[in-house]
């Protein structure tokens, strides 16, 4: 459209009907690119992190080898302030200390027991939440991979039995704990 004519009319040349085809659908591109990403990929401006969650945060960072601490608590904090996603997001929302590449070090091969981190969290579940009686949920995901060099994938038993599908996947398996807070 308007910007192909704009730039012939600019360097003053006569497009050839196929460049004219080329530059309007390169331009049409770029401004579905543009639409669809609204800067999602720019860092985002910092923001005032509330007490409580950041002292929640302080405890389970805690529960992490010192070494680790900073980064660990750079993408929490990150990933709570981008409201989930990629961690690439989480990477954004923050203005990083280090490069990505540290960061992408970390939860490649950072190494730490994650029965302190869950102690941490279950520690802050039983002092905020004032009841007898707590409810945990546990789930494990599969998340089917293609290829193998996937961080964590492996052959696993697929309990969902979904059909067209074979009992053992290649894939990376999540588990989440969460609680019911009433």
């Amino acid at each position: 459209g308007a910007a192909v004519s704009h730039w012939a009319a600019r360097t003053g040349r006569a497009l050839t009907h196929r460049q004219n085809t080329q530059l309007r659908s390169h331009w049409a591109m770029l401004r579905v690119l543009h639409q669809a990403s609204e800067g999602i990929m720019e860092p985002q401006p910092e923001v005032d992190f509330p007490a409580t969650l950041g002292r929640w945060v302080g405890e389970i960072v805690l529960s992490i080898p010192a070494p680790a601490r900073h980064t660990v608590a750079e993408l929490i904090m990150g990933g709570l302030l981008a409201g989930g996603g990629h961690v690439t997001q989480a990477f954004l929302a923050l203005t990083p200390r280090l490069g990505w590449q540290a960061y992408h070090w970390m939860l490649e091969r950072g190494r730490f027991r994650l029965l302190g981190l869950v102690a941490a969290l279950c520690g802050i579940v039983r002092r905020e939440d004032d009841v007898a009686r707590r409810f945990a949920v546990i789930d494990d995901t599969l998340a089917p991979r293609a290829s193998a060099k996937a961080p964590g994938a492996a052959m696993r038993f697929d309990h969902a039995r979904k059909t067209n599908r074979p009992a053992f996947l290649l894939c990376q398996a999540f588990v989440m704990l969460g609680t019911v807070v009433a």
